[in-house]
């Protein structure tokens, strides 16, 4: 029986979501003509990691919130597609990132566009809609 330390399951991680993050961008590269045009706001690539908070129905029936690690693919003004390997179904969430370096900022979101993709990794495209205090 084989044990696996934190630092090679890490290694694991990071390879899986490089793979998945890399996939998305090739496919992304195929529709680039085709969405431009529809967007409002210019994307810029980011791959940095996402804090989400999704409100799930506790034992009493109450939103609890839950914390699920992200990855950021891209982002905008408007919005911002992340993936995780965590699926859910909430259409508010809150997501929490970086911007500089340092300090966390969130932002209220409304999911947009949910997808499996590669590996069971899932997609979530969302809009912002406004900063959280």
């Amino acid at each position: 029986m084989s044990t696996s330390s934190p630092a090679a399951a890490e290694s694991r991680l990071i390879r899986s979501l490089t793979r998945v993050l890399d996939t998305l961008d090739k496919w992304d590269e195929r529709l680039t003509d085709h969405y431009s045009s529809q967007r409002k706001h210019d994307r810029q690539g980011l791959r940095t990691p996402v804090t989400v908070r999704v409100p799930l129905a506790g034992p009493d029936g109450q939103p609890t919130p839950v914390t699920i690690g992200a990855w950021m693919r891209n982002v905008s003004s408007g919005g911002m597609s992340f993936i995780s390997d965590s699926k859910f179904e909430a259409t508010r969430i809150l997501v929490g990132f970086r911007l500089d370096g340092v300090n966390e900022t969130w932002y209220h979101a409304q999911v947009m566009r949910a997808r499996e993709v590669v590996d069971a990794f899932w997609e979530y495209g969302v809009a912002f809609r406004g900063k959280a205090s």
